[in-house]
């Protein structure tokens, strides 16, 4: 798996390329960022749940996807919008794999609906 500080490096980045965007565009590239943080968590609670992964790793990783999960919803143009609701709840959710699970499919709705447009 990619190290927090690898995710956060690779957000930061495509947030500074993106700039140049328009905001419904960058918007879009946050939102695919949200949800496969939001993915990656869910992943990660369910493999320390099975006993796969060390409690150490595992709280490291959860809270380097939590800090770029709170990243991602400042850099959206509109924060208190329902991308930015949606990113702050997988955010704020314990590291329970079902309920993450829930959070990152509905950025995926949330994604979908925005490449229809």
């Amino acid at each position: 798996m990619i190290s927090s500080v690898s995710r956060f490096a690779m957000l930061a980045a495509a947030v500074l390329i993106l700039g140049g965007c328009d905001s419904a565009s960058s918007d879009l590239a946050t939102i695919k960022t949200a949800r496969s943080l939001a993915a990656e968590r869910a992943l990660v609670a369910r493999l320390t749940a099975n006993g796969k992964l060390r409690r150490a790793y595992a709280e490291g990783m959860q809270l380097g996807a939590v800090t770029q999960l709170v990243s991602a919803r400042g850099a959206l143009a509109r924060s208190d919008g329902d991308s930015g609701q949606a990113i702050g709840a997988a955010a704020a959710l314990p590291d329970q794999a079902e309920r993450l699970h829930a959070a990152a499919l509905r950025l995926a709705e949330i994604e979908a609906r925005r490449e229809d447009h």
